[in-house]
Formats: C-alpha cells, sequence, structure tokens
C-alpha cells in the first residue's frame, strides 16, 4: 500500500517524506553521499527561535527589478564555472524528477536536478517551503534539468548561493520578500514539568535507512529499538499510532511533530507544521508516545480508522478508536505542551520569471 501511496505523490513530497525520513526515522547519515544531499534538499523548518528572516545575501537578491552590480554586491560574484540549464519539453505531467550530488573524476562533485520543477530549484537554493513561494502555476509544472560541478571544498551555504545566482541569471529572476500569516506552534515544557527521562543509552549511534523497519514489538505494541542505535520510528493499528524513540534530541520530536501537523496541497506541493522549540530541554531522551492519528505528513490531524470495528447501520467505513489527540498525548504522556500561535514567516513572490531559461 506505501508503495501504491509513494507513486501518486509528485518529487516535492517525494522530497520532503525523504528528507523527514532521513531525520526522524534514520537519524543523521554516517555515508557521505547520503550527507551531501540532505545537505542540500529543501527541509521542514525546525525553529528553535521566533521564525528566521532570510539571511541578507537572499535579501539582496530579492530586490527586484535588477540584482546588485558585483561590486556592491560580493554575493552576486559566487558562481559555477560551468553549469547547463535547459527546459525540459513535453515532460510528462507529474513525472518523476531526480536530484544527485555525485563525485566526479576530480575532487569536485556534479549537481544534477533532472526534470525538476522551478519551484524545486527554488526551493532548493533558498532553503524554503512550498507555501513560502509565491509564483505563476507554471512554476510547479514546467520541468528544468539543471547540471553544474560544484567546486571542491565548497561547503553546502556557498553551494547553495552559487545556485540562486545561477537562477537568477539563467530564469532572469525578479523577486521581492513579502510577509504572510501563517499558524505557527511552540513546544513547551507543561505546567507539571517536563516526564522526558534522559536516554538510557548515551553512546547509540543514529540509525542508518532500514535498521528501524521490521523491529519486535513489546508487550504494548511499541516497536523496540536496539540498544545500539538511536532513532524514531511509529507504527499504527486500531486508530492508534505508537511512536518509539531511543536517544532522540528534542529538534528530533519536533521533526516528527512539523510533520503530523502539516498538510500536502497538491501532488508537489506540502504545507509543514512550524514549530519554535521552547522547552530548554538539550539532552537525548528515550520515551514513548501513543496517539490516535495516523503518521507522516498531517497524520496527527487526520484520524486513523480501527478496521476490525464494525460500523451501524446507514454509516459507511469503520469507526475510530478513542484515545487521546497528539495534544492531549504529549502533555499527559511527556509533560510537554504544543501552544498554537499566529506570525508573520517570509514569503517570496516571484515578480517576474522567463518561462524559457538561457541555456548555456
Amino acid at each position: 500500500m506505501i508503495h501504491r501511496i509513494l507513486r501518486g505523490l509528485g518529487l516535492g513530497v517525494k522530497i520532503s517524506l525523504a528528507v523527514i525520513a532521513l531525520v526522524v526515522i534514520a537519524g543523521p547519515m554516517i555515508v557521505e553521499m547520503s550527507r551531501a544531499v540532505t545537505e542540500f534538499l529543501p527541509s521542514m523548518p525546525v525553529w528553535t527561535a521566533s521564525p528566521p528572516v532570510l539571511p541578507a545575501s537572499v535579501i539582496a537578491q530579492m530586490r527586484p527589478p535588477v540584482p546588485a552590480p558585483a561590486e556592491t554586491n560580493p554575493d552576486s560574484r559566487v558562481t559555477f564555472e560551468v553549469a547547463s540549464v535547459r527546459a525540459v519539453p513535453n515532460a510528462p505531467e507529474g513525472g518523476r524528477g531526480n536530484i544527485d550530488f555525485a563525485p566526479t573524476t576530480t575532487d569536485e562533485r556534479r549537481m544534477s536536478f533532472t526534470r525538476v520543477t522551478l519551484a524545486t530549484l527554488l526551493m532548493t537554493a533558498f532553503g524554503l517551503s512550498t507555501d513560502q513561494i509565491s509564483g505563476p502555476g507554471w512554476l510547479n509544472s514546467d520541468k528544468f534539468t539543471v547540471i553544474a560541478n560544484i567546486p571542491a571544498g565548497t561547503n553546502a551555504e556557498r553551494t547553495k548561493l552559487m545556485l540562486r545566482n545561477l537562477l537568477v541569471e539563467r530564469f532572469k529572476l525578479a523577486l521581492h520578500l513579502e510577509s504572510k500569516d501563517f499558524p505557527l506552534y511552540a513546544l513547551v515544557v507543561a505546567k507539571g514539568g517536563s516526564k522526558l527521562k534522559e536516554t538510557a543509552f548515551p553512546n547509540a549511534m543514529p540509525a542508518k535507512p532500514g535498521q528501524l523497519f521490521g523491529l519486535p514489538r513489546d508487550e504494548n505494541g511499541f516497536f523496540q529499538i536496539p540498544p545500539n542505535l538511536a532513532g524514531i520510528t511509529s507504527n499504527g493499528s486500531n486508530g492508534l499510532t505508537r511512536l518509539s524513540c531511543q536517544a532522540c534530541s528534542i529538534s528530533s520530536l519536533i521533526m516528527t511533530l512539523g510533520a503530523g501537523l502539516g498538510a500536502i496541497t497538491s501532488a508537489d506541493r506540502w504545507a509543514p507544521g512550524r514549530i519554535t522549540d521552547s522547552t530548554a530541554l538539550t539532552g537525548k531522551y528515550d520515551f514513548k508516545l501513543e496517539y490516535a492519528g495516523g503518521a507522516g505528513i498531517g497524520g496527527f490531524l487526520t484520524p486513523m480508522a480501527a478496521p476490525d470495528l464494525q460500523s451501524p447501520p446507514g454509516l459507511d467505513g469503520p469507526l475510530p478508536v478513542g484515545g487521546p489527540d497528539i495534544f492531549a498525548a504529549l502533555e499527559k504522556q511527556l509533560g510537554l505542551k504544543l501552544e498554537q500561535t499566529r506570525g508573520g514567516v517570509p514569503v517570496m513572490v516571484i515578480d517576474h520569471a522567463e518561462r524559457v531559461p538561457v541555456e548555456n
């Protein structure tokens, strides 16, 4: 069933799901190539204070109609030596794109975006979520292929800056920044205090992909994570999701919560739940959490139904099973509380973009 669902999702959602899986389920990668990919792909914001303001170098590029000249804007001189940008005509609707960071025959790495949308390129370059980009509809439909060599020793932030400059140049972008009101959440310690316990496995290593699948369950239905592994995994039945966490930080928990409070808005777009960490908890913790609802993007807001319960006459579908929602479960079981507010979040508005880019 999972494979059937994934086939129906676009690249934007698949990217987000992949990043969530890497951070929430698998933990940080120790394989160099996987780390390179996760450095550059857009990920859900995990805020530790108020919602961030874009870097000055980004804002400088968002003042239409023309970016600042090189002599007054040093960041505009940071470019790839060789890069190819071309449109992909007649790309299949909802066709799968590909993003890759591969080593070359030298110490360089090759950055390849194959059949991806301009929205995906902007998400990657500027570190924004899909609901922070506003522009013409073709941003999410037309496909492009971008290939460039990353010079040896170039870090993630400098590579993103190179990509931003490349997009501004080839698509003749004119951009500006606005503030838009969004729902925000603050994770705080509840009135009775935190119930989290410091991990009993301080030397546990972040799990690699696949290591937290197919685990045995304890008497209460929770997955049992091996003592040498750190990470978060979950399983669901009868309308309840059971989350198992071992040697996890608050930021890992927030990543999970942000996904569950998010929403898939279309095949290629999803909006995260934005959460501020106001707990001041800095350790690694072992805990279990059981709540009514699903896992993944928007799972907290979509109750699961128990397939083994019969509906009364005249009511379609199985009955949901009772249980605490995520808000009540956090407070009662972990001593944490999600407080909802609203606040301004930066949104990039595309004033102009050439639909056919300057190729080479």
